[in-house]
């Protein structure tokens, strides 16, 4: 398990090796072959993972996700004008609150918001 999770192939907090992994064990070893597909298995997926994610690792994506939900009061998937505001306010205090900056914070939402919804 050590050498897996030195590579980053597992979590620290994991405790077992995968099936595919256990599959390959001969008496309580992997062969140079088996471990090397493992390792190279794993560098796939995290990097179709990459991709599919536009370049977030799993973890990004968990935190993003939670921090989308956070500002998605009503769970419709979308953060609305209202819910917006508070973004907004939470991110950017500074524009959020000082009238000079409105004009910035104005273009930016339109920059950002083509539809306007």
């Amino acid at each position: 398990l050590k050498a897996f999770k030195d590579l980053g192939c597992l979590r620290e907090d994991q405790t077992v090796l995968p099936d595919e992994v256990v599959e390959d064990l001969k008496e309580g070893f992997l062969s140079h072959a088996a471990f090397t597909r493992f390792v190279q298995e794993y560098d796939w997926q995290r990097r179709r993972q990459l991709i599919d994610s536009g370049g977030y690792t799993i973890e990004q994506m968990e935190q993003l996700r939670r921090q989308f939900a956070y500002y998605d009061w009503d769970d419709s998937g979308d953060v609305s004008k209202k819910e917006l505001v508070q973004l907004i306010v939470d991110v950017f205090p500074d524009m959020a609150f000082d009238p000079d900056k409105r004009p910035l914070l104005l273009q930016i939402m339109r920059e950002t918001d083509s539809d306007s919804s």
